[in-house]
């Protein structure tokens, strides 16, 4: 993710390929959508850059969990849950 967990929350998105674009293009993380690219990070970079052949460095789809991670993620964040 390329952030210090301190400010992960609303922090600017892009490390790698397609995820720096994706920053770029100004996609910044939130509690809501770290929950849905971790489920999904291909579809859900695709889907956000409109191109179906984006990759992020995450390929691995969480099945369970993700809602628990991204939780625990959020405990070490300095910028309150909404």
């Amino acid at each position: 993710m390329g952030h210090h967990v301190q400010t992960l929350d609303r922090c600017q998105v892009g490390v790698f390929d397609d995820m720096i674009r994706a920053g770029d293009e100004g996609l910044v993380w939130t509690i809501e959508n770290l929950t849905e690219y971790t489920k999904d990070p291909i579809g859900f970079i695709r889907t956000f850059l409109d191109d179906p052949k984006a990759r992020p460095n995450m390929a691995v789809k969480l099945r369970k969990g993700a809602d628990d991670i991204v939780a625990y993620i959020a405990t070490f964040s300095d910028v309150p849950a909404e």
